[in-house]
């Protein structure tokens, strides 16, 4: 689904093996935001999009256009202020 009024855009990038190109890829990534306005605000070490994939399969369409609306109000609310780094245990 693509909606270009959306200030949001998730994206699963598969990092190089290479840690010191990891982090340059960070870099570049953080210098071209920064460049156009833009910022982070959540990372998450995982592919969250397939979770949600899968999770969304699982779960009852009401149920998961429920957490759509609710997610929708948190942005009108906050202005994606406050959106955390999502933990991993």
């Amino acid at each position: 689904m693509n909606n270009m009024n959306s200030r949001f855009l998730t994206l699963v990038i598969r990092q190089p093996e290479d840690f010191e190109a990891r982090g340059e890829l960070m870099t570049a990534l953080q210098c071209l935001m920064a460049s156009h306005g833009a910022e982070i605000t959540g990372m998450s070490q995982e592919d969250e999009m397939t979770l949600c994939e899968f999770l969304q399969e699982r779960l009852d369409p009401f149920k998961v256009e429920e957490a759509r609306r609710e997610v929708a109000a948190l942005h009108a609310r906050t202005g994606g202020e406050g959106i955390q780094e999502v933990p991993h245990g």
